[in-house]
């Protein structure tokens, strides 16, 4: 797991998630999302499910709007 401290947690609302991307880990069940190459919201993957399945489904929609 990594440490949380660099998250800017008020910040988070000024990122347009639609730039963002989603990279998972499925050794050490991480989920990280990252803006212009930073992370910036990390989770476990078995903990943030609901954080996951949302993710996943605003990446097709965009991939779906992008085409």
């Amino acid at each position: 797991m990594k440490p949380t401290t660099y998250i800017n947690w008020d910040g988070l609302k000024d990122i347009p998630f639609f730039y963002c991307e989603t990279k998972e880990d499925e050794e050490n069940k991480d989920f990280d999302i990252y803006y212009m190459d930073k992370l910036v919201l990390h989770d476990y993957n078995h903990c943030g499910h609901y954080l996951y399945t949302a993710t996943l489904l605003f990446s097709k929609i965009r991939n779906i709007t992008a085409d």
